[in-house]
């Protein structure tokens, strides 16, 4: 009789412990569910902010990339004109061209999302492998962007002190500048400023900074392929939802 009784006592505990281990991975499975539910409709919304965030970078780049463009096309018009015989060329077109080249182009991305996304580990939502390498290729590329704008900005820095000693910024500014009729011509007119034209030391820290606007312009290149291309990724997987 205690046999049986203990026997009927075991079936009905072994019994529990299976209902209470299938509750458990019922409640494991629907919990799991949930996140997965969750963690989607997160992975859409950041793929929406995602892209709207880098095609206001491409806007933005695009932007960039014309007028450096422009500043390297001034760049080697001024060594162009560059020789002993300044006299014959015309000053309005030179001072166009100085005008041009004291500009120096920096890229202001917004990053504030793409930063989020990595620094939560957000990224780990996407399953396409290739839309994840992408992005993680941005920071390096803005920080290659970053440095060679930097470069540039020292040269042109170096190359805007020893105009100022030969050339006139104020003349310059009188004709191109929205203050030039506060500012007036300049005090010393009988200063011809093409005479710069003849000198060596313009030359070569033109022809630098000729090559090192390019190498920035490739920078500025590489982004924008590199954001161009995210975005069809994202668009893809927003679609694919």
């Amino acid at each position: 009789m205690e046999k049986n009784k203990t026997g009927k006592y075991f079936k009905y505990a072994v019994g529990e412990i299976i209902l209470v281990v299938i509750g458990i991975l019922i409640a494991l499975q629907i919990n799991n569910w949930n996140t997965g539910k969750i963690q989607q409709r997160e992975s859409i919304k950041l793929s929406e902010r995602l892209y709207e965030e880098n095609e206001s970078n491409i806007v933005e780049l695009k932007k960039i990339i014309k007028r450096q463009k422009r500043i390297i096309s001034a760049n080697l018009s001024i060594l162009q004109l560059m020789g002993k015989d300044y006299t014959s060329k015309d000053p309005k077109v030179l001072d166009s061209l100085m005008n041009l080249n004291i500009i120096t182009e920096t890229f202001h991305s917004n990053s504030s999302v793409l930063t989020e996304a990595i620094t939560t580990g957000k990224l780990g939502f996407f399953r396409n492998v290739e839309l994840k390498s992408s992005l993680y290729d941005i920071p390096p590329l803005l920080k290659k962007v970053k440095t060679d704008e930097n470069y540039v900005m020292g040269i042109s820095n170096e190359t805007g002190s020893f105009i100022s000693e030969n050339y006139s910024y104020r003349q310059m500014d009188y004709k191109f500048s929205k203050y030039k009729d506060q500012l007036g011509p300049s005090a010393f007119k009988d200063i011809d400023g093409r005479k710069i034209l003849s000198n060596f030391k313009l030359e070569n820290e033109y022809d630098n900074l000729f090559f090192i606007r390019n190498i920035k312009l490739k920078s500025y290149n590489d982004l924008l392929a590199k954001y161009k291309e995210i975005s069809v990724l994202l668009e893809k997987d927003i679609k694919k939802r």
